[in-house]
Order: structure tokens, then sequence, then C-alpha cells
């Protein structure tokens, strides 16, 4: 048998036979490679033409895009894979760095491969497994062809602009890891198909236009570890299938409407490490199971307006924590001890709630931010500050913190600010505050600090604001060139401080300066017209002169920059300034014709006097009537005003007055309060010292204070002009009958107002008058209502100038003119000596009486309206059994503002007299809790129908006077602590 040419070329020449192997396999693989690339062509996968006619598309892309595919297939290969990529391609509307350029076959042969070098594409096996595009300026819509790529793992398609919903079909991406679409303009709602995605282990979606509830279908997904779905418009209730995904490590649901409560199930997440729910609109208290989250290092559930209660001491537990966030709440209570044993914490900010008590914070030496500005706390945590060696923002604002501030301050290493403005501080600033070179704000204002300002400040170079008014400081101050350069914001107003203002003409960036209510002089500094940035220049009440400068750039600096500065002028001022001295003559002229102006004017007044109607030349006692007042009352004509304080005129009485209604000869209504003193205990040198008294209460006018228009002292009659106020009192308004509409409109949002206008008039009588008045006699029945409704509190320091003076009463009554009653409290009840701290118990015993709806002298024997509200409390810890049952309508829209004013009372009635706020920070607490906002909207604008129904409802009510009872000694109250929950 012949042998084969192969069996013979591989037997006889092993150099012919590799020759003829490599032939026969290059041949093959050219048959192979041919066929191939027929069959690709044949199927559609190498040209984009072939590619729209195999899928059906028309050629425009935008189309493509648009395309309602209703049932998708899975891809099973690489081919398949670039199909869906391209359909993505055509979906992308806006590619401003062409970043898809290369999305496209590429060589003679139209080869497609997109995981080289499609950009932000990555392959494994020759299937597609991530894409990430994220940052890329892209627009367009998410195709639903995407939930086709059954071998994709992560997609990132994060800060661009794609718009529109995200289409359910992605659910159909089973092997999805990691889906980000955070920061797009994408909307709609959360699709419950991302819960069948169960191979997730994050998922983003933040910021972003996503609306409707959180799927519950989420809380399938049991391997994920972080889920950021903040920044949206999502709201519904808090999903408690989410405390079913044990292996979450961060949630982020801030900045959404996400309502209802925190779920009590959230301490199982027990690997949690972030939390964070801010800016919600959560309900109820924080859950004591978040100590259980003992994973957790940033815990964040500030902005959430309706929470409320205390803060769980339970958080303690959570010894890795470095971030608490509780801002912006109602929580009320003491910071919990238990926090300290975290000794981890960096950043902590409670600021914006009630708390109250001490700050326990000192052991807490990695604090680098510190925010608890807008609360109640009190104690000297100041002079603990020096402890914290890393501390950089402390921001204490708007407390009742005591104290001074350190020298060792000095040591802390602030950069961001120190704020410790609207405390109690006193002392003196100390120098040392001079070595914080990168403080960027100073706080001190509204205290009660003296001294200079220190000459030191000048070395904290990178201080961009500085505000110290509103205290006692003294000296001048100046900002020498060079120094503080950065300074954008000055406010030295309300102070003693004198010399002449600081030029600061190196200050190129400085948009507010305040130096007004000192006792500046000299002129006004030519540079302060060179500030490009002034936005506000206030130099008011100063004794400056000279002429101002114009300021042509700015149209903010205006005449109120300037009043209050008799010896200045200007154009601003729209007064001329002289050109030079006056001439020798011309003064002469001017003193002649002052001389013969001044005896014309006395002849008038004389002419005017003699004219006037009752005045006796040989009187012995003649009306003694306030020089400063408009209104001029003889005794006769007192007498006719009232008819003879006839019965028909009566308003009301009580130990020391009795109260009439008048009508002058011009119309002018007025209140008469005709003194109920014993002739007997009028000495000529009381008489005077009582006329004296009542001169300074004439001239003392506040919106919220009932005007002393007169008084007369004769033999007739000793009586006080009042303007009239025709709604009667806050004791008819609380105790007396009402029909069904007034009790109604007597409202919570009626009772605070009322409180705030009380709390604003007393705040003027002791802080702002010249001297302290002190009113003695503060309760319901002087608390009137003018035609507007708004409170105005009455017989201010009568009571107090009649004990001083002697003056004994003429009631039948044996009790002395200090009556111990429900609104006295015991040191005044037994020394007789009404205080200003006197004053401050009687308020809150209104508060208490306006919350409760009960009266202080109607109660069992022996008790007190503190002693019966504190127990009620603390056996009930419920708000619901101390309110007046009508308030119970509005419990829902203000219960958290309940409590924090139930906390006020508290405080104003504690039993020793050091122990209380003074008026002004009693203001200054109702005046936080009114800024803050309600539980509800409900009630926008009910309360000027309110008064409006008051007003009606109230016309023909008589004055209900109170019993007077005794009071017996109230206990202490400074362990109270307001409830927890409400």
């Amino acid at each position: 048998m012949a042998p084969s040419v192969i069996g013979f070329t591989l037997k006889r020449s092993p150099m012919v036979s590799h020759f003829l192997h490599f032939l026969l396999v290059v041949s093959c693989t050219l048959v192979v490679a041919s066929c191939g690339e027929a069959r690709m062509s044949a199927g559609g996968f190498m040209t984009e033409r072939s590619l729209e006619v195999k899928m059906g598309v028309a050629s425009n892309r935008r189309e493509l895009a648009g395309t309602n595919i209703t049932t998708l297939n899975s891809t099973t290969n690489l081919s398949e894979d670039a199909d869906v990529l391209l359909l993505f391609k055509a979906a992308i509307t806006f590619d401003p760095f062409n970043v898809t350029r290369y999305w496209k076959p590429i060589g003679k042969r139209q080869l497609i491969n997109p995981c080289r070098p499609w950009k932000g594409i990555k392959c494994t096996k020759r299937r597609v497994t991530s894409i990430e595009l994220y940052n890329q300026s892209l627009g367009g819509t998410l195709p639903a062809v995407l939930g086709r790529l059954s071998a994709l793992r992560t997609l990132n398609l994060s800060t661009n602009q794609f718009s529109g919903p995200i289409p359910s079909e992605l659910g159909l991406a089973s092997s999805l890891e990691v889906l980000d679409f955070g920061s797009n303009n994408l909307n709609g709602s959360l699709p419950s198909s991302l819960g069948d995605l169960t191979n997730l282990t994050s998922l983003v979606v933040s910021n972003n236009g996503f609306v409707g509830a959180v799927p519950t279908s989420i809380g399938n997904l049991q391997r994920i570890r972080n889920l950021n779905i903040s920044g949206n418009n999502l709201s519904g209730a808090f999903p408690t299938e989410l405390t079913n995904l044990l292996a979450l490590e961060a949630l982020d649901l801030g900045n959404n409407n996400v309502s209802g409560a925190i779920p009590v199930g959230i301490g199982s997440l027990a690997n949690l490490t972030v939390l964070d729910a801010r800016n919600n609109m959560f309900i109820g208290g924080l859950p004591a199971t978040l100590g259980d989250c003992i994973s957790l290092t940033r815990l964040d559930v500030s902005g959430n307006p309706q929470l409320y209660g205390s803060i769980p001491s339970t958080l303690g537990q959570l010894t890795r924590l470095e971030t608490l966030r509780l801002a912006g709440s109602n929580l009320t209570g003491t910071i919990p001890q238990a926090l300290t044993d975290c000794a981890g914490l960096k950043d902590i900010d409670l600021s914006n709630n009630a708390l109250h008590g001490n700050i326990p914070f000192q052991n807490l030496k990695n604090l680098t931010v510190l925010h608890l500005q807008n609360n109640l706390l009190e104690g000297d945590f100041i002079s603990r500050v020096p402890t914290f060696s890393v501390l950089e923002d402390l921001d204490l604002t708007n407390n009742l913190l005591n104290g001074s501030i350190p020298e060792g301050i000095a040591g802390v290493p602030f950069q961001k600010g120190l704020l410790l403005g609207q405390n109690l501080l006193n002392g003196i600033i100390p120098n040392g505050l001079g070595d914080l070179a990168l403080v960027e704000r100073i706080d001190l204002s509204a205290n009660r600090f003296s001294g200079g300002i220190p000459d030191a400040l000048r070395n904290c170079i990178s201080l961009t604001e500085l505000h110290v008014g509103n205290n006692a400081l003294t000296g001048g101050f100046s900002v020498p060139n060079g120094t503080m350069p950065g300074l954008t914001m000055v406010n030295i107003s309300y102070n003693l401080l004198n010399g002449t203002l600081p030029t600061l003409n190196h200050l190129a960036n400085l948009k507010v300066f305040d130096g007004s209510f000192n006792s500046f002089s000299g002129g006004i500094p030519s540079t302060f017209v060179n500030f490009a940035s002034l936005q506000l220049l206030n130099v008011s009440s100063n004794h400056l002169s000279g002429e101002v400068p114009f300021f042509t750039i700015h149209d903010n600096v205006t005449e109120r920059s300037f009043v209050n500065n008799t010896d200045l002028c200007g154009k601003v001022l729209n007064k001329g300034c002289g050109n030079g001295k006056l001439a020798t003559s011309t003064i002469v002229y001017i003193a002649l014709g002052s001389a013969a102006g001044l005896v014309v004017l006395i002849s008038v007044i004389l002419f005017l006097v003699y004219r006037r109607k009752g005045w006796n030349k040989g009187s012995k006692h003649s009306a003694q009537v306030s020089a400063e007042l408009q209104l001029k009352v003889a005794p006769e004509e007192i007498l006719a005003a009232t008819n003879g304080f006839n019965d028909a005129s009566y308003i009301g009485e009580g130990k020391l007055s009795v109260v009439y209604r008048g009508l002058l000869p011009d119309q002018t209504v007025v209140a008469v309060k005709r003194l109920a003193i014993s002739k007997a205990t009028v000495t000529e040198d009381a008489e005077k010292a009582l006329n004296a008294e009542l001169e300074v209460l004439g001239h003392i006018r506040h919106r919220s204070l009932v005007k002393v228009l007169g008084y007369c002292s004769s033999p007739e009659a000793k009586a006080l002009v009042l303007e009239y106020m025709p709604h009667g009192s806050l004791a008819g308004l609380l105790h007396s009958p009402q029909n069904e509409e007034v009790n109604r409109a007597f409202d919570w949002t009626i009772r605070f107002k009322i409180a705030v206008e009380i709390a604003e008039g007393l705040k003027y009588l002791h802080a702002e008058c010249r001297n302290p008045v002190v009113h003695g006699d503060v309760k319901p029945s002087n608390i009137l209502f003018d035609a507007n409704m708004e409170a105005r509190v009455a017989d201010f320091g009568v009571k107090r100038i009649l004990a001083e003076q002697g003056f004994s009463s003429t009631s039948s009554s044996s009790t002395p003119v200090t009556t111990a009653h429900g609104y006295t409290p015991s040191e005044v009840a037994a020394s007789g000596v009404p205080s200003l701290k006197g004053d401050v118990y009687s308020f809150g015993i209104i508060m208490l009486e306006m919350i409760t709806g009960r009266d202080p002298n109607q109660l069992e024997p022996g008790q007190t309206l503190p002693q019966w509200v504190r127990a009620t409390v603390a056996n009930s810890k419920a708000l619901q059994n101390v309110l007046d049952p009508v308030l119970m309508q509005d419990i829902t829209a203000h219960q958290q503002k309940m409590a924090m004013v139930l906390g006020v009372a508290l405080l104003c009635t504690r039993s020793e007299p050091q122990d209380r706020p003074q008026m002004n920070d009693v203001y200054k607490m109702l005046a936080h809790i009114r800024s803050k906002p309600n539980e509800s909207s409900r009630r926008k604008g009910l309360m000027s129908s309110g008064r409006r129904t008051l007003s009606v409802a109230r016309r023909s009510a008589r004055e209900v006077q109170v019993v007077q009872q005794p009071l017996p000694h109230t206990p202490s109250l400074s362990d109270w602590t307001p409830p927890s929950q409400v």
C-alpha cells in the first residue's frame, strides 16, 4: 500500500512535517475567522446600523432612549451587554465631556468590545460588571434596558444631571451590589422593585427629587451596609422594616419629610455606625433603645421640631460615639450625666432646645466642637473651659450661665468661635483672649462684663467678628493699623465707652460697625466713607460733634445712623453747619433775644395757670400734678369726673384703693384710682415723699404698662389718674363665669401672648428704668386689657410706696398693707417688704394659674400652687394632668411650648429668692420659647381672631377681685425636672 503524503512527510522529513503543520493551522484559523465574521455580520452585532435593524428601532438615538420595552430578557454574553450600553448611550442627551465618544464599533471590521476602550466600563470574564460614570455632567434619562445587565455589580451615575424616574425594570439586575444615583435630578417615587436587588450592599439615591414613602421592600436587602436616601422629599413614616437590616452600618435619611416615631426596634442595628435622621418631621421622644446601637460613632437627629422629651441616659452606652447632634428640637430636662461615659465625643450640638440645669461635659477632653446655644442651661461652666485642650468651636449663646471668663482660656486652641453672648457672665474681659490668634468670632455681648476692652484683642489676627455690646464696659476702643485686618463686624453698642471713635481705616472688608449708646465724643472719622462693603453704621446716642462726612456710596447710611448726637450737623442730618465763630455783637443780640423770649414764655405760662378752673391762689392745699404730664386734674375735676365717686362709676376695689370710671370735660375716659389712706397717717414729710414717688411713676412709659396720666394729692382726695382699660382684668377672664365662646377663645396662644406681655412690662420696670421699680402687687387683677386686648401691667409701685412711707389703709380689714396671699412669696409675707424677686415669684404664680386654670387661693389648706403642680407632674409624668381643660383643645399643636412655659413658671416660684431668675432672664426664656415653631401650623392667624372674639365677649364685663388668703411656706424646687414625656 502506498503511504499517505502526510505519513510520508512526517515519516520522511521532520522539517517538512512541521511546515505542513503550520500551514494547516493557519488555514483552519482563517476559515474559522471568516465564518465567525460572517456570522456576526449576519447576526447584526458588528455595526450600529445592524444593531438598530436587529432591535427594530429607528436610527435616531433619542427615539431609542424613549422606546418602551415591556419585557426584558437578561443578557447572557458580551455582545448583548454591548447592545444595552448602546441603548444607554442613546438615552444620554447631554455629554459635554464626550465621555461616551468611544462607545461605538471600531476598526475596519467594526468590532464591538465595550471592555476596551469604553470609558467607565469594566468587565469580568467577558461580561460588563461595572458602569462608573460619576461626576461627568451627563444628562438624560435612565432606560429600562439597564435591567438586562445580568452580570452588573456596580452602577454609579452619581453627581450628574440625569432626570426622570428610576425604571422599575432595574430590579431585574439581580447581581447589583452597589447602586449610586446620588446628586442628580431624578424624581418620582422610589420603585418597590429596589427590594428585589437582594445582593445590594450599598444603595445611594441622595440629593434628588424623590417623593412618596420609603418603600418597605427595602427591608428585604439583608446584605446592605450603606443606605442613603437623604436630601429628597420623601414622606410617610419611618419603615419599621429597616430595623431588620442587621448588616446595616450607615443609615442616612436626613433632609426629608419622614414622620412618625423613631421605631424602638432601631436598637437591633448593632452594627450601625452612622445614623443621620436630621431635618425631618419625626415626632415623639428619642427611644432609649438607641443606646443598644453600640457601634454608633455618629448620631444626628437635629432639626426635628416635633421631637420632645428628655435625652435618654442610655446614650451613655455608646462608648464609640464621636458626633452627637440633637439640635433644633423640643428636648427638655437636663443633659444626662451618663454622656460623660462617651469619652471619644468630639462634636456635640444640643443647641436650640429647652434643656436646663448644669453642663456635665468637663471630662470630655476630646471635644473640638461644643454647641449648646439657645437653651436654659445654668451654672459656672465657663470656668472649666480651659481644661478642653483641643476645643476649636464653643457656642454657649443665650443661656443662663454665670461666672467669669478665666485667664486660662488663652490655652484653648479656639479657631471657629468663642461665643458666650446673652448669658449672666460678669467680671472683666481677660487679656488672655489676645492669645487666641486663630479665633474667627468672639461674642461676649449681653452679659454683665465691666472694665475695659483689652488692648490684647489686637493680637487676634484671624478675628472677623467682635461682639461686646450690651455690657458695662468703660474706657476707649481702638483698632490700630495692621491689627485684626479681617474684621467684618464690630458691635460695641450699649456700653459706657468714651473717647473718640476708632478710624478703622485699614479694615477694607468692614460690613457692620455699631458703636451706639455710648459716650464717644469728637468727630466722625472721614475714613468711614471709604468702606465699600459697609452695610450698617450706627453711632447714634453718643456725644459726637462736628460735620458728618458725606457717604456717597452707602444708601444704608441714613439720619438714623447719627441721631441723638446734638452737636452733629451735615447734609445727611438736614442740619447746616456754622462757618466759624460768631461775632460779639451777634452773641449780644442772641442773648437779649433769648432773655426777652424767656420773659414772654413765663408770662404766658402764668396767664394760663391763673385761668385754670378751680385754681385758688390762697388755697393751702393745691393739686399736685407732674410737670411733664399733659392732663392736669384738680380735686374738684376728679369729683366731677366720677360724679362724686358715685357707685355708678364704680369699677372695682382692693385693699389700698377703689377704682372709678371717670369722664373729663374733654370727653376723655380715664380710670381714677382713689387711694384708701387714713388721714391720721398723713404727715407733711410723708406727703412730700408720696408726691415725689408718684411723680416718678408718672414718667414711666411702656407699651405693656398702664400709663399714669396724673395724680392728685389733697385733703379731699388722693388719687391716680390712669389710662382706661375697657376690657377688664386677667382675674375676671380666668375665674369669672364666661360663655363657651369666650372660653374657647381664651386658648393657649392668647394665654402665652399675655404671659410674654406681662413679662415684658415687668422687665422694663426691673431692668430698664433709671432706677429699678418694684411692683409689689403682681396679681391677675392688676393685669388689665386695653382696647386691642393687649395685656398691661397696672398699679406698679403703689403698694411699695405706701408701705415704705408708712401709710395705712382706711379699709375695715385689719390686714396690713403687704398681705400674704397666693401670689406673694413667704419672705415678702414675713417681712412686709416687696422685692424684685418677689415680683418674679408672683409672675410665676400667674403663669401657673393660666396653665392650670386653678386659683392659688382656692387650694387645699396648707398647699400652694407650685406644690400642687410639682406633685401632680411627679406622680403622673403627664402634662395633661395639670392643664386647664380648656387648653386640651391646643395640646396637639402646642404641648411642647406648654411644657417649657411650665418649667419657666416653676423656676420663678422657687422658694429661695436667690434661686429665682431675674425678670430680664425670664423674659428672655419666654422669648426663646416664642421663637420656636409650633408642632402644627393649624393655628396660624388665630391670635388676631381670638383677640377679636374676647374683645366682643368682654365689653360689659366688670372687674372681679381675687380673694386674698395667706400663703404657706413654699418648698424648694431646685431639684425639679420637667417631665420626660408629655
